[in-house]
């Protein structure tokens, strides 16, 4: 297992990006460097406040259709779930 919890915003988007792994995030810095860079990696942001990560989890499965076509679609490269 790779930890990434110290490491910079850059250096998370660089390893996803090698490994072929979508980014999924509560933070805004990430949608700007998909904004900057471009894509790989695709980033699903999360727009909600603090909240449990049951919350996060029933926003992703209440997502599901709209995140399986963001990762099968080559022209999508960001998704924002509220």
């Amino acid at each position: 297992m790779v930890s990434l919890r110290e490491a910079e915003y850059p250096s998370i988007w660089q390893y996803a990006k090698d490994n072929n792994l979508t980014v999924v995030t509560k933070d805004e810095d990430f949608r700007d460097l998909y904004f900057t860079k471009g894509f790989p990696p695709k980033v699903i942001l999360i727009k909600r406040g603090n909240c449990p990560t049951k919350t996060i989890e029933a926003i992703l499965r209440s997502n599901l259709d709209s995140i399986q076509k963001l990762l099968t679609d080559p022209d999508i490269g960001l998704l924002i779930l509220k």
